[in-house]
């Protein structure tokens, strides 16, 4: 061929193309981007004197054109260039991947020499179980220059620590993501045996979750509205940051507001924001919720709890793309993605009137239902290592026996991952030598029950029903405890329906 090839394997083909223009070199990106040697991410790039690209391990620069005079435009003769690939590349360095399989368990692999191949076909080196990878997604290629990865043309992408990447080297500690897969790059020293259960101090998203991940992918590419549904202790706002993290907004800021938590008088300030002198005690302006959250995510956490009179506002906000703060005369511009989570039949409170149908249909772009821990047994091992694994803070580490995993996959979870982290948190605190057995499992659930016998019989269900005017969110906030479970003890204590005024 006519072109400079880099030694190993480890540059793409052909992944540049050199031209003359206006008496100077360009570097000319061919079916990716160029990384400039200052970090820039570029599609060409003038060589000029202290200019370099990055391909992989190598720099590519022009050092000297011993010729009398400049060559014509883009038709340089090959003896009048001298790109140099002059940097010494990085040391070998060995690494190892750790994933987790559909079971929950650690899946590790150490990077041999050559090529490693990973995607969803079966045929591929490393077949990864997520719905957002694609069949040939990435390869991994490691010779004497250590590992470097490089992306298949993927629809969904490669990130390394937060960034995409197309062609990048791997070291131990770095964070990868294959489309929203994430895969953990050891130390192989330090790597665990395969299908061995090790706390992992990350987020977890387990096997149950596979639907509830594939949908997040798809509305991450979206900017529109997001509707989590699920019940209490599901996990919502954990996914609600994970849309975030795998969206083009993730270095946006994050903001979260409980909706059920909103002060009615002062909702619209929470949300909108307020000039100063705007009311009583408005002594400095306020930046509202969607205001600070702009360029990013904002999460509406029990969106059905949103007071009634605040909701007209909130879907002329969404569909107007600005917010006029209280006591302000002029909108302010925002560029926001919505997400809101719920544990409510919102069609139920819209047939009822205390949600309105045009907000309703205007979050509902995309709806993700979350579902129970009680319908997704094969996700407790690993939640419960990631639970133990932040219950042991650097210190003995703690483990379950196959009987105590038995036991927890026995039980309902009303509270679902909350109730699951209570129960462990108790286990860890009665663990020896970091194991926790059977009995200590039903120990723990016991005392979970013990707790829910106790708020049943101690909460003053009818006084506070009548002090908060039948609304069972505000005597729930006031008791301490989930409003489902305050609902119940409503419906228990023969009140039913006719005590749910909720607005």
């Amino acid at each position: 061929g006519t072109g400079l090839r880099p030694r190993g394997t480890l540059v793409r083909p052909y992944p540049l193309a050199l031209r003359r223009r206006r008496r100077r070199w360009w570097a000319v990106g061919r079916g990716g981007e160029l990384r400039v040697e200052s970090g820039e991410v570029v599609s060409e790039v003038a060589l000029d004197p202290g200019t370099a690209v990055r391909l992989g391990p190598y720099r590519l620069s022009i050092v000297a054109e011993r010729c009398g005079g400049p060559p014509r435009d883009e038709a340089p003769p090959r003896d009048r260039t001298r790109p140099l690939c002059a940097a010494d590349p990085p040391p070998a360095a060995a690494v190892a991947l750790r994933w987790l399989d559909r079971d929950g368990r650690w899946e590790q692999r150490r990077l041999a020499r050559g090529e490693t191949v990973l995607g969803r076909h079966p045929a591929c080196d490393i077949v990864v179980p997520d719905a957002s990878v694609s069949s040939r997604h990435a390869r991994i290629v490691t010779d004497g220059d250590g590992p470097v990865l490089e992306d298949l043309a993927s629809l969904n992408g490669c990130w390394l620590d937060g960034r995409r990447i197309w062609l990048a080297g791997l070291a131990a500690g770095a964070a990868l993501r294959l489309g929203s897969f994430p895969i953990e790059v050891l130390d192989p020293g330090g790597a665990p045996a395969e299908g061995a259960r090790r706390p992992s101090a990350r987020p977890v998203f387990p096997p149950g979750l596979a639907d509830a991940m594939e949908a997040l992918g798809i509305a991450a590419r979206s900017p529109e509205p997001c509707v989590l549904l699920g019940e209490t202790g599901t996990g919502k706002e954990v996914l609600a940051r994970r849309l975030h993290e795998i969206g083009p907004r993730r270095h946006g800021p994050f903001v979260a507001v409980n909706a059920a938590a909103l002060p009615r008088d002062l909702a619209e300030s929470v949300l909108f924001g307020h000039r100063r002198g705007a009311f009583t005690g408005a002594v400095e302006p306020h930046r509202g919720a969607f205001e600070r959250a702009s360029g990013g995510t904002l999460l509406l956490d029990e969106v059905g709890e949103t007071p009634r009179e605040s909701q007209a506002k909130l879907l002329r906000v969404l569909e107007e793309g600005r917010v006029l703060p209280v006591g302000g005369e002029r909108p302010v511009e925002i560029d926001v993605r919505v997400v809101a989570a719920t544990n409510r039949d919102l069609v139920a409170a819209v047939r009822a009137g205390r949600f309105r149908l045009d907000l309703w249909h205007r979050l509902a772009v995309f709806v993700v239902p979350i579902p129970p821990l009680r319908e997704r047994p094969c996700d407790i091992a690993p939640l419960a290592e990631a639970i133990l694994a932040g219950a042991a803070c650097g210190g003995e580490p703690l483990r379950t026996t196959e009987r105590a995993l038995a036991a927890l996959r026995g039980h309902a979870w009303p509270g679902n991952v909350r109730e699951l982290r209570n129960v462990l948190l108790r286990c860890a605190a009665r663990a020896v030598a970091g194991v926790i057995d059977e009995t200590a499992v039903r120990r723990a659930l016991g005392g979970e029950a013990f707790v829910e016998a106790s708020v049943a019989c101690e909460v003053d269900v009818e006084g506070l029903m009548a002090a908060y005017s039948g609304n069972v969110s505000a005597a729930a906030r006031a008791a301490g405890i989930a409003r489902t479970t305050f609902r119940d003890l409503v419906r228990q204590r023969g009140r039913g329906r006719s005590g749910e005024a909720e607005t």
